[in-house]
């Protein structure tokens, strides 16, 4: 059997669910491959040496150089992840410290270079890595399972937002768009957008949450129709990944977002190409207008990820990497 090792982690959300917990323990659970989790203590005492495959997620990682050295002096394949384009990574982002310095930079062009194969989660970021690596694929996220429509005798017409504290000016500028009204009902799931209150826009907020299944149920909790995603218009959100899509679906919700995002525009979402057209949406959601839209298109979200973003389907590539790269 393949043994592929990661770096062990004390806790995880939501970019580690999707890139290593969901995936790697479902190929453990269907006996794929063995999947050893491995703390530093253990790199440092060569349990390396009895591993095929290293699968390291995100270079920008400030131990990166030191795992990958570590992993090829023990003999195993390479293979780097990444769901963020940290080529472009905006000034406003709060992790500019670490990613941004032309150091890391290089450094992070210096790994991918190395490495025996790379995944990414977009088409934007399979450029990105192309340019220093031949071996790349695109591995999108995905849900563990099927889902089903979640169906309501009612409207809520909650506007549902999740994210962390690296979208507050995704939200900043994104709001100019909101409409203050007693009929709908703004709620922020990880991130409590003060700046709203001097806007006069009433919301609702729930914290971020300690584990990965206490966020799913916060967002199952707030019932929403609709989620909210508005992301500035730069080639760092233009490739970020379809974890905001694959989320409100499951929890019974359509995502309104802007036009320049690649991954979103093609799943069945409201589209708004400046703040003029959200406002619109926005204001037919408050008359009850789309809501037999909104119930299409539901529907067709479901279906598509049942058809494309499950683990069963999008876990074979990852399994075929496994195999190219122990040949």
């Amino acid at each position: 059997m393949i043994k592929v090792a990661t770096i062990k982690m004390g806790h995880y959300h939501a970019s580690e669910h999707y890139r290593i917990q969901g995936p790697f323990n479902d190929l453990a659970e269907k006996k794929l491959i063995q999947w050893i989790r491995l703390s530093d203590e253990e790199i440092n005492q060569g349990y390396l040496n009895d591993i095929d495959i290293f699968f390291f997620w995100n270079p920008s990682h400030a131990k990166s150089l030191a795992y990958v050295k570590a992993a090829k002096n023990a003999g195993c394949k390479v293979w780097i992840d990444f769901d963020d384009d940290w080529e472009n990574v905006p000034l406003y982002h709060p992790h500019t410290w670490r990613t941004n310095p032309t150091f890391q930079i290089d450094l992070n062009k210096k790994i991918i270079k190395e490495a025996d194969a790379v995944t990414v989660s977009t088409r934007s970021l399979f450029e990105l890595a192309s340019k220093y690596n031949d071996n790349v694929v695109i591995v999108p996220n995905a849900l563990p399972n099927k889902i089903n429509v979640i169906e309501r005798d009612l409207p809520t017409n909650v506007i549902g937002w999740r994210g962390s504290d690296r979208h507050i000016e995704d939200i900043r500028e994104g709001s100019k768009g909101l409409i203050q009204s007693n009929k709908l009902n703004y709620h922020f799931v990880g991130l409590c957008p003060w700046f709203l209150i001097d806007k006069g826009i009433a919301f609702s907020y729930t914290t971020w949450a300690n584990s990965i299944q206490s966020y799913f149920n916060n967002l199952m909790l707030i019932n929403m129709d609709y989620c909210w995603w508005p992301l500035i218009n730069n080639r760092f959100n233009n490739g970020i990944s379809n974890n905001a899509w694959l989320e409100a679906t499951m929890s019974g919700a359509v995502m309104i977002v802007p036009q320049w995002l690649d991954e979103h525009i093609h799943a069945p979402n409201f589209v708004y190409k400046n703040h003029k057209q959200l406002s619109l949406i926005l204001k037919a959601i408050e008359n009850r207008e789309l809501n037999q839209v909104r119930n299409d298109k539901l529907k067709a979200s479901v279906t598509l990820i049942n058809k494309m973003f499950v683990l069963d389907i999008v876990n074979a590539k990852r399994y075929m990497i496994c195999e190219d790269l122990v040949k």
